[in-house]
């Protein structure tokens, strides 16, 4: 770790298997890391309560991430709220372990104070329901990419963002989700594929029952996944 370049570094990918941890270790490796790097992975995996206080050491001092930040903690989501964030970052990936997506506060409230309003661009998300919450009074307004894949989001939920959706939004990844369950609405679902400009408009997506995302969806959506 101490031969990377302090600040030239165009990426730095590390799993970090936590089981048995020796802390001095820990403070050796913060020590060495870069200052800076444009783009960072992370997962802290396997925490137990003995190796929390090395883990917590390495999360707090992580470089900085100054293009990409995709981190990923279990199980301590509390943490979040110490994870360096730049001003300048354009692509946020937060993911917590299972058990904790319904903790309060959630990873959203965690992080969504921090977030570069200016220059953040794609979010992804693996957080739960809970982050709804929190994105229906802080939508970061630059967003052009949002994610929630596997996260057991309803429409309920997406309700929640309606008429707040990001002005120039073009994608939005709804994966594997509980939305559109029932056959009316399925059958609903445009087939062709949708142009730029004209999903706001569409009679079928705009005729969902309680579907009120969908008709508040902003016209610059290119992409839309379900």
């Amino acid at each position: 770790m101490a031969a990377l370049p302090l600040t030239q570094l165009k990426a730095l990918r590390m799993l970090l298997h936590l089981v048995e941890v020796d802390h001095d270790a820990c403070r050796r490796l913060v020590a060495a890391f870069p200052v800076s790097v444009m783009a960072l992975s992370v997962w802290l995996a396997a925490l137990t309560r003995d190796s929390e206080p090395g883990a917590r050491l390495i999360w707090c001092g992580l470089p900085l991430a100054t293009n990409e930040l995709v981190a990923r903690l279990e199980p301590s989501i509390e943490w979040m709220g110490e994870l360096p964030i730049a001003p300048t970052l354009r692509r946020l990936q937060l993911d917590a372990w299972d058990e904790l997506e319904n903790r309060d506060p959630s990873l959203t409230d965690l992080s969504l104070d921090r977030m570069p309003d200016v220059s953040l661009q794609s979010m992804p998300h693996y957080c739960g329901p809970t982050a709804f919450h929190a994105l229906a009074s802080r939508m970061p307004p630059r967003l052009t990419t949002l994610s929630f894949r596997h996260c057991r989001v309803t429409d309920a939920h997406l309700d929640l963002l309606a008429g707040k959706w990001p002005p120039n939004l073009r994608k939005l990844d709804l994966f594997d989700n509980e939305i559109f369950q029932t056959k009316q609405a399925l059958s609903k679902v445009p087939r062709p594929q949708w142009k730029p400009g004209s999903i706001g408009d569409h009679p079928y997506l705009s005729d969902l029952a309680a579907s009120a995302w969908v008709r508040t969806l902003p016209k610059s959506l290119e992409e839309l996944v379900v």
